[in-house]
């Protein structure tokens, strides 16, 4: 398949950029002064998150097309891997959200 190293990179840079907009977000709500910067610089935090993940994403992307394998067995695996990462995610997103509502910690 032609771009099969493009695809798998952006891919890989899919599965961090989403655990990374995990981390930004529960980080942000714990550390005042991350928001608070975010807010800074960006107008509003989740302008600020946006912003990073799409850097975060396309630089990562970039990179990892000169290195990543063409092999379609990583494509296809990057792909599952995206998906539950990004599945994940969403859940200790929600999962700390929820936490935080019913005042856990």
């Amino acid at each position: 398949m032609p771009h099969t190293r493009t695809i798998t990179a952006f891919l890989i840079s899919g599965i961090v950029t989403a655990i990374f907009i995990a981390a930004i977000t529960i980080g942000g709500e714990l550390a005042p002064a991350f928001k608070d910067w975010l807010k800074l610089t960006f107008y509003h935090h989740w302008l600020g998150k946006g912003a990073l993940s799409i850097i975060l994403f396309i630089a990562l992307g970039i990179a990892l097309s000169f290195v990543s394998t063409d092999r379609d067995s990583a494509l296809a695996s990057s792909a599952r891997a995206l998906t539950w990462v990004s599945i994940l995610s969403a859940l200790v997103i929600l999962g700390f959200f929820s936490a935080e509502a019913f005042h856990l910690f």
